[in-house]
C-alpha cells in the first residue's frame, strides 16, 4: 500500500484508528470454568491422531501396542479370568475405555461402518488445547 494512502485509510479526523471505526471502553470479561478432560484420554487421542495422520495402521491391536509403548495403556488383566483370550480382553478394553469414551465426548466420528474413526473438530481442538507439552509421537 502506498504511504500516502495510510492516513486516508487508518486515520479519522487526524486520529489513528487502524482497522477499527468504533471503539468501546474496556469492560470485564465474564468468568467461566472449563473442566479439564481426562489427561490419558486426551494424550491417547493425540497419539491416535498422529498415527492416523502418518497413515499407519489404526487397528485395535496396533493402537493398543502404540498406547503401551507410550505409557498410556491402563489395562490390568485379571490373571484368574480364563474365559476369554487376553488379546480379546485388551481389544474389548480398548473399545470400551478409549473408543467409546472418545465417541461420548464427540471427539471422534466414524462416517460409515467400514471407515476408520476420524477426529471431529472438537477432537482436534481438544488435542491442540490440553496437555500439549511432552506430546507422544507415533514414531
Amino acid at each position: 500500500m502506498p504511504k500516502d494512502r495510510l492516513r486516508e485509510l487508518y486515520y479519522e479526523n487526524g486520529r489513528p484508528v487502524g482497522l477499527t471505526s468504533e471503539i468501546f471502553d474496556p469492560r470485564p470479561i465474564p468468568a467461566f470454568d472449563i473442566d479439564k478432560p481426562d489427561e490419558n484420554l486426551v494424550r491417547s487421542l493425540r497419539l491416535y491422531s498422529q498415527i492416523r495422520e502418518a497413515k499407519h495402521s489404526v487397528t485395535a491391536v496396533s493402537i493398543i501396542s502404540a498406547l503401551k509403548n507410550a505409557g498410556l495403556w491402563e489395562y490390568e488383566p485379571n490373571i484368574h479370568e480364563k474365559k476369554t483370550d487376553s488379546k480379546q480382553k485388551e481389544i474389548m478394553y480398548y473399545q470400551r475405555h478409549y473408543i467409546q469414551a472418545w465417541q461420548k465426548h464427540k471427539w471422534i466420528d466414524k462416517p460409515s461402518s467400514k471407515a476408520k474413526y476420524d477426529l471431529t473438530e472438537d477432537g482436534k481442538n481438544i488435542i491442540m488445547t490440553f496437555y500439549v507439552d511432552g506430546q507422544n509421537n507415533c514414531n
